[in-house]
């Protein structure tokens, strides 16, 4: 089947080529011998995932291991230079002119395609979520999701929001300040929004990623504990008490587990990026790392101002944090304010 199409007999090619270099890179033989046993487990899975469906769904299917396993031997060098840049938060300023440079922003979502990006903003009047907002990332256009809340009249809580294709889904509680809220739920766009009676059921996909801390109702999920998992790995961090965070994976091929970082709570905001076997997150030293769990090392560290890990886009192309202060740590800080930043990842 490989030989029969040309772009999979040259993929096969560069595959071939790349597992050889990074063979000869390798710095021990347990180097050597972690990659060997990573290249035997991505084949099982590669024919276990593919071989079982119609032959043109096959071919496609191996194009993309093939991309995604490409990618985690031969990654982008860590020292090309990530495009970063700030949201435009004009509107905020106008929204909030005295509660500006106090506002957080503590949970940050990409829509499916990467183009929009929702997130919660804190400090508006309490330090709960008091308002959800979306931002456009091709025309820079921010506009508000739900009510703004007033200090001494109204309230509103955002629980929680989710995606349906380039509509927003927010669900909380609004009302008189100091009196009992009323639940709702708002579908928001760019150009406006609107209540609704429900939220959307959740659309899961074969082989997505499964939030199972959340799932399970662990009550310590908020104090940095978190497990993400799909069919191969499982990806935990886990508190060990006063903020020392470790984060760990389990192969679920090997039934071995390993140590990917140790830190604070930076590490509780990781991200799981499946589909390329990857996990990124805030080092703690002013940057985030991008860990292959193919190779089991760090095969990217970007230098940033990071305060927050927010959210990367499913193509795994780009991040999004905040900063206490300018995005570019090369910049002065002028001021102190929270942003929203966005930086490319090498892939």
């Amino acid at each position: 089947m490989i030989c029969a199409d040309p772009q999979l007999s040259q993929a096969d090619t560069d595959l071939a080529l790349a597992y050889k270099a990074t063979l000869s890179a390798a710095h021990s033989d347990q180097d050597r011998t972690t990659l060997r046993d990573s290249q035997r487990l991505w084949l099982a899975r590669r024919d276990a995932r593919c071989l079982r469906m119609v032959p043109a769904a096959a071919t496609e299917c191996l194009k993309e291991e093939y991309r995604a396993r490409l990618a985690q031997l031969a990654p982008a060098t860590p020292s090309a230079k990530p495009q970063i840049s700030s949201f435009d938060d004009a509107a905020l300023n106008k929204a909030y002119p005295k509660e500006r440079d106090s506002l957080e922003f503590p949970q940050g979502s990409f829509s499916p395609k990467g183009d929009l990006f929702a997130f919660a903003v804190s400090q508006i009047v309490s330090g709960d979520m008091d308002q959800a907002w979306i931002y456009s990332l091709p025309d820079k256009r921010l506009a508000p999701a739900t009510p703004s809340p007033v200090q001494g009249k109204s309230e509103v809580t955002v629980e929680g929001f989710s995606w349906s294709g380039a509509t927003l889904y927010v669900n909380g509680t609004q009302g008189p300040y100091g009196e009992a809220q009323t639940p709702f739920v708002r579908a928001a766009t760019v150009a406006g929004s609107r209540e609704v009676k429900a939220m959307p059921p959740e659309q899961v996909l074969p082989g997505a990623v499964r939030d199972t801390t959340a799932a399970a109702g662990d009550e310590l999920a908020s104090q940095g504990d978190k497990r993400l998992e799909d069919a191969h790995y499982a990806i935990t961090s886990e508190n060990a008490g006063h903020g020392a965070l470790t984060l760990t994976a389990h192969d679920k091929a090997s039934k071995r587990d390993f140590t990917i970082a140790t830190g604070t709570w930076n590490l509780g905001d990781f991200v799981f990026d499946a589909p390329r076997s990857r996990v990124i997150f805030a080092n703690g030293n002013g940057g985030i790392d991008i860990y292959s769990l193919a190779s089991r090392k760090t095969v990217a560290s970007i230098p940033l101002p990071i305060n927050t890990l927010l959210d990367v886009t499913a193509d795994g192309g780009t991040a999004a944090f905040t900063s206490n202060g300018p995005c570019d740590s090369s910049k002065a800080a002028a001021e102190r304010r929270q942003m929203i930043c966005f930086v490319t990842l090498p892939r």
